[in-house]
Parts: C-alpha cells; sequence; structure tokens
C-alpha cells in the first residue's frame, strides 16, 4: 500500500486520464489523492462517446425511418476543478507531465514571459438558494412583526429578542416545567409537617 502512494504522489501536478466505470474519460492536472484513490483534478475536461441517430438527409432513399443508422461521436465538456471518486475510476494514465512553470496554468505569465489574461467564462456568478429570496425583506420566519414580544415601541431585536428570553411571540414564564421541577426548590419550599 506505501509503494502505491509512493508512485502516486510522483505523479502529483501531472496531467492524468482517468477512465470511470460509465464510460466516460476525465483529463485533468492531478493535484491530490487519499488512500481510496479519490482524485482531485484541475482545469479537468469530460469526454464521452454518445450514439445517435444519424439525421434523415443522410439515410439512403427508401430506407425504413425505423433502421436508422446510429453515429457515434465524442463529446468534450469543461468541468474545471473537479473532485473524482475512487470507487468511480477504472484506469488511470499520464497524459503529460506537469508544467515547466506552474503558474502558467493560473495565466499568471505565458511562454516568453509575456502575461496573459484568463478568459471570460460564459455564464454570470449569482448565489445558489433554495428557492429564499436573498437578504432581509421583512421579519422572520415565525416571529412578531413588531419587535420583541410584538409589543408596540419593543426594540427590534431580530429572531427572538435579547439574550436569556424567550422567543418573540412567547410569554416569559409560560409552558409547562418538567416532570419533578412542580415547585420551589426544596431548600426553599416550607417545612412539611
Amino acid at each position: 500500500m506505501a509503494n502505491k502512494q509512493g508512485k502516486m504522489a510522483g505523479l502529483i501536478n501531472y496531467r492524468m486520464r482517468v477512465t470511470m466505470n460509465d464510460g466516460r474519460q476525465m483529463v485533468g492536472q492531478m493535484l491530490a489523492f487519499d488512500k481510496h484513490m479519490n482524485l482531485v483534478l484541475a482545469d479537468t475536461e469530460e469526454f464521452r462517446r454518445v450514439k445517435r441517430k444519424a439525421p434523415k438527409s443522410s439515410t439512403a432513399p427508401g430506407a425504413s425511418s425505423t433502421s436508422a443508422p446510429l453515429v457515434e461521436s465524442e463529446e468534450k465538456r469543461t468541468l474545471g476543478l473537479t473532485i473524482v471518486r475512487g470507487a468511480h475510476i477504472i484506469s488511470l494514465s499520464v497524459e503529460s507531465p506537469p508544467p515547466a512553470d506552474p503558474a502558467a496554468r493560473l495565466g499568471a505569465s505565458a511562454p516568453g514571459g509575456a502575461a496573459s489574461a484568463l478568459s471570460a467564462g460564459a455564464g454570470i456568478a449569482r448565489p445558489a438558494g433554495r428557492g429564499a429570496a436573498i437578504g432581509l425583506a421583512g421579519p422572520a420566519a415565525g416571529g412578531p412583526p413588531g419587535g420583541f414580544g410584538g409589543f408596540p415601541g419593543a426594540p427590534p431585536f431580530g429572531r427572538g429578542g435579547p439574550p436569556g428570553f424567550p422567543p418573540g411571540g412567547m410569554p416569559p414564564g409560560g409552558g409547562f416545567a418538567p416532570p419533578g421541577f412542580g415547585g420551589p426548590p426544596p431548600a426553599f419550599a416550607p417545612p412539611r409537617r
């Protein structure tokens, strides 16, 4: 086991091709691995083979549409930084050695010493919420709209009021006591006769 990890440690920063059990292949720079063979790959590209029916214009005249030939093609998708689970990996092979200038991968410098700019991505970064509005749009869920306890003129303490007080809308001291806590502590109770 130690020999395998030693060999893998020698491949850090190499560009690797990972074949997965569903037929996909990932190509990226290996940044890290663990004992389960989980891999962290940078600048990852995914390659997969897909079979599609050929367009109607390419079928021979008189051929039935049910027996349209299947055309196999390879799709490429850029993923970036990925974590590949070791349980899904079938094989691992070296594509290329690590770059001579590690900063070249990040676009900090280009061959010849000229600075290069990173190309812009295809989309816009937006927060990914769970369907809730971003920011505070009103009173907290479940709390009364008037501040602490819903009393007019009371200072707003956000959700629940000041520390040590019950949440907004709940009367202080209300509710039920747990079993065995029905009265004052024994030291303060009047003596029994």
